[in-house]
């Protein structure tokens, strides 16, 4: 059963400049209890598409979309009601930042009670101790005394399990966590990514993970869609684009990890920037960076080819298996 479904999506943005579309023609599908990986460099319209789904955007973004469906609910078409009660229940998202997400003025049981009363999924007798269910849930030690703490006065690491908490809240079929370990330290990042992944596979929900790291990737989703200037560029099960991506920038992505320079002496990169703003070129964005580029690469889209649970959109597509991270000398 299919979860979310997203269908030919744009966003557009103007400015003094002119109209920047800043995710055009997206389509995604995330099935019930499936964990999927949105991943590209910063810049690639991840976010962006994400939150058009949430209704997140500012007044001034276009949002268009050919199907833009969660379960039973069309999110274009639903009225206001039926969607605030959608998003933030049935859907909900972690953001980058949680210090910038949580209110510094209200204390954390304050601020998850406050969800919880919103959703009405508990009667009011009970929120307190859905609250402390919650922190325990997560993760948090000591609820009780946690329950009375501001955010300033908690690590990095308890704030971003209060946000998956406040997520939780609403018992949502579908999580979407947005660069959850960005502003964390590599130990509290996974023990961030392993509660989220057991989360997941416990409560049975849907979890789309936006990243710009694909060892999280590799480590949490079973699909996964790559990310240039706001298109989707490739597709497939996780393993299958790991160890055989088809798409040029997937592949430099996968050479720029860290993984990939043991033994060597520089990391490898990729030359250039995400290609943004109003004046992106006709052709394939990514061209002006990639080695395999052509003449007809510049001219115009290559369309999304799709074939054995893959797509790729590319006129010269990489044939050869991509060599393990850990055989790479």
């Amino acid at each position: 059963m299919t979860a979310l479904v997203i269908r030919n999506l744009s966003v557009e943005f103007s400015s003094s400049k002119g109209v920047f579309r800043a995710v055009d023609g997206f389509d995604l599908d995330v099935a019930s209890a499936e964990s999927v990986g949105l991943v590209g460099e910063s810049g690639s319209g991840k976010s962006t598409a994400m939150l058009a789904v949430m209704g997140l955007l500012p007044s001034f973004a276009r949002v268009r979309a050919d199907e833009l469906r969660f379960g039973d609910i069309d999110l274009r078409n639903a009225s206001p009601r039926k969607r605030r009660k959608a998003l933030g229940s049935a859907i909900s998202m972690i953001f980058q930042d949680p210090l910038s997400s949580l209110n510094p003025c209200f204390t954390i049981g304050w601020q998850i009670a406050d969800v919880l009363k919103l959703s009405r999924t508990v009667p009011p007798e009970k929120i307190r101790d859905r609250v402390l269910e919650l922190l325990a849930l997560v993760g948090i030690p000591l609820p009780e005394q946690r329950y009375h703490a501001y955010p300033h006065q908690l690590s990095g690491g308890l704030c971003q399990r209060v946000m998956i908490a406040m997520a939780l809240a609403g018992e949502p079929k579908l999580l979407i966590a947005d660069e959850p370990t960005t502003a964390l330290d590599v130990t509290v990042q996974k023990q961030i990514l392993d509660l989220l992944c057991d989360l997941q596979k416990k409560r049975q929900m849907s979890l789309m993970l936006i990243t710009h790291d694909m060892g999280v990737v590799a480590k949490m989703a079973q699909r996964v869609y790559v990310m240039y200037g706001g298109v989707s560029v490739e597709e497939g099960k996780t393993r299958d684009v790991l160890e055989r991506p088809r798409h040029p920038y997937a592949a430099a992505l996968l050479r720029s990890m860290p993984e990939a320079a043991i033994g060597r002496a520089r990391l490898p990169m990729i030359p250039g920037m995400v290609a943004s703003g109003p004046d992106l070129p006709p052709g394939c964005l990514f061209a002006p960076r990639c080695e395999r580029a052509k003449e007809v690469c510049s001219d115009e889209m290559p369309p999304m080819e799709h074939g054995a649970d893959r797509g790729v959109r590319c006129y010269d597509p990489l044939l050869k298996p991509f060599k393990p991270l850990e055989d790479r000398s």
